[in-house]
């Protein structure tokens, strides 16, 4: 025994738990059948506690322990497990174990034998609460119900969104304002336009627009990584705590129908406040056939970036404010459908099938270890400055040059023979002229980053208020609504354009994404259009 320990720690680490030393502390590996060695270890060590380590996987190995150094005189025994509760226990188990023993001699079998029977009743009383919850006739409920918490604390956190608008929804608008303020990715965001600023007026000309453009790019990264890090760390927490296994098993019945594994649900519910992520995440899952569908899915569902869009259109439509709810409810609506069934069919399509409710592995519960959840979630933020960075920096930059009022002349004229080609999408809805130039020019915008629709058309229109920009396009309400489809539906942006090209590396794949969401936009944009004529809105 070291010189200068006031205290002597014996970790006796049961099978399958981490076994961690330090000063003054002996480490000793049980082997269930080695009660000589943990007497030799005992007697080595002389320790005044002794701490046993459990694996909430096998809690009669802690038992077998606990009781052993009991028996063998050493009173003083602590159990350390990975969820709350557990470890007191396994203590009362290892005492009855004792008390049956009843000064007998230390036999190996028997007490095996009584650590085993010990152990039966040993379920954690969370974990008896997570069985009950996410395996019983409420699963699909308390599943969906865990992932949008998690979801609305992830992403309120980093964005803001979308407490800040349930705050401004109750009358709080400036508690509203200040969590928006607070939040990283805004702030980034908002450092990064004053860096625009600055560059471009200590940069005169063309050199200072180019320098902007970069800057611009640089701070869609920037304000992108909190969200991306949150994300992840909220997926790998999940997956560590034993949680996410049993809410893909509770959410089964809501994507059987669909023939998506239950897996899918998170990465197309995290695409609801940003795609990125949602294709990171669907990565993470290790599904390969996955990934591709989430990857074709994902752009169809709007983003918290879209919901600036929805909102204007819905004001400009309508004056009554439920009238304006419903509007925007059923783009969510139609969208998300619209990204689920394309996930479902794209999965069936490349043979992707859900595995039998028993294949379905359960590991034990536990509290998320704090060390790989957090090589998780830099992984995941230095995986994306490496494979998406670039390619984000450089759309950005290009887009910005082609749409932006402050580029030089040559450039935007060049975006504005883009959106000529452009146009004549919105013929399909009966908009012609100068208001399809506009909007072709947004669509344009758009594709560096959704929010920047308003901001096009705003610029164009000549007024700061997003609405009556809309309103001053002159659109009636079915050709506005039909056009609010396709902005919500089309395209990805640049962002998650770069996230799927790094994550499934198939440029194929990429043009398959740009491809179907384009054409499922036109067509949705089409049909409610000429279903608006038909009942006589149009």
């Amino acid at each position: 025994m070291g010189g200068g320990c006031r205290e002597r720690v014996l970790v006796v680490a049961t099978p399958g738990a981490p076994a961690r030393g330090g000063p003054c502390t002996d480490v000793y590996l049980l082997r269930l059948g080695g009660l000589e060695g943990l007497r030799e270890a005992l007697s080595r060590s002389r320790p005044s506690r002794v701490l046993v380590v459990a694996d909430p996987s096998r809690p009669e190995a802690a038992v077998y322990a606990a009781a052993a150094v009991k028996a063998l005189g050493h009173g003083k025994v602590e159990v350390e497990a990975s969820y709350p509760g557990l470890g007191d226990r396994i203590v009362e188990a290892a005492d009855r174990v004792v008390e049956k023993l009843d000064g007998s001699p230390l036999r190996e079998e028997t007490l095996l034998r009584l650590a085993a029977e010990a152990s039966a009743s040993l379920e954690s009383r969370w974990e008896a609460l997570a069985e009950a919850l996410y395996t019983g006739r409420l699963a699909p409920i308390a599943s969906m119900a865990t992932l949008i918490t998690v979801l609305f604390a992830v992403f309120s956190v980093s964005t803001g969104f979308p407490l800040d608008f349930v705050l401004a929804g109750l009358g709080f608008p400036r508690a509203a304002e200040l969590v928006a303020g607070l939040a990283p990715s805004n702030l980034i965001a908002s450092l990064f336009d004053e860096a625009r600023i600055i560059v471009e007026a200590l940069l005169p000309g063309a050199l200072g627009s180019v320098a902007a453009a970069v800057v611009n790019g640089v701070g869609v990264v920037a304000s992108l990584a909190p969200v991306v890090a949150l994300t992840v760390l909220a997926v790998a927490a999940l997956q560590d705590s034993g949680l996410m296994a049993r809410l893909a098993l509770g959410l089964r019945p809501l994507t059987a129908p669909l023939g998506l594994p239950s897996q899918a649900l998170y990465p197309l519910l995290v695409a609801t406040g940003c795609n990125v992520p949602a294709i990171m995440t669907a990565e993470r899952l290790g599904d390969g056939k996955l990934l591709n569908a989430v990857a074709l899915a994902a752009p169809l569902v709007p983003c918290s970036a879209r919901l600036a869009v929805i909102a204007a259109f819905s004001f400009a439509l309508f004056s009554n404010p439920l009238l304006q709810a419903v509007a925007a409810a059923s783009v969510y609506a139609v969208s998300i459908i619209l990204a689920a069934t394309v996930a479902g069919a794209a999965y069936r399509i490349q043979g992707g099938r859900e595995p039998p409710r028993l294949a379905i592995d359960l590991p034990p519960l536990r509290r998320p270890r704090l060390s790989p959840v957090l090589d998780a979630a830099i992984d995941a933020v230095k995986e994306f400055s490496a494979k998406i960075a670039g390619p984000i920096v450089a759309a950005a930059a290009l887009i910005w040059l082609a749409t932006s009022p402050e580029a030089p002349e040559a450039t935007r004229l060049l975006g504005e023979a883009v959106a000529g080609v452009v146009a004549p999408i919105f013929t399909l809805i009966g908009i012609e002229g100068w208001p399809a130039q506009v909007l072709a020019l947004a669509a344009i915008a758009g594709a560096a980053a959704k929010e920047i629709v308003l901001e096009a058309i705003a610029v164009q229109a000549g007024t700061p208020h997003p609405w009556e920009a809309v309103a001053a396009l002159g659109l009636n309400q079915a050709q506005a609504y039909a056009a609010l489809l396709f902005y919500t539906l089309y395209a990805p942006c640049i962002a998650t354009a770069a996230a799927i090209l790094g994550a499934t590396r198939s440029p194929k794949l990429l043009a398959a994404s740009y491809a179907l969401s384009i054409a499922v936009a036109v067509a949705a944009m089409t049909l409610a259009y000429k279903l608006a004529e038909v009942i006589g809105v149009a």
